[in-house]
């Protein structure tokens, strides 16, 4: 992700990587704080963008998780279109 995205291009970016979060109502992200234990990092006003992940709260090497607000995710593998194509041209 580049570095000056906007709210809407963030929000659209990780729901392109993460098809099954547009199912979930939204989503925090949460970093480590330990071992054992997950801080979720409050998204400002106007949403999360690369420049408040990197600058301002000083993620440094901590892992960053994604959470979805609402619902739990079906967690089986998702089947990309290209993918029924494909199966369908080797039967």
């Amino acid at each position: 992700m580049t570095k000056n995205t906007d709210p809407n291009t963030f929000r659209n970016t990780v729901l392109q990587y993460y098809l099954k979060l547009r199912e979930g109502g939204g989503f925090l992200l949460l970093r480590s704080a330990s071992r054992t234990l997950l801080d979720v990092i409050e998204p400002p006003s106007s949403g999360y963008t690369s420049v408040y992940l990197a600058d301002d709260i000083s993620i440094g090497a901590a892992i960053i998780y994604i959470r979805p607000l609402q619902k739990d995710l079906d967690l089986a593998p998702v089947v990309t279109e290209c993918e029924v194509i494909l199966l369908k041209k080797k039967c």
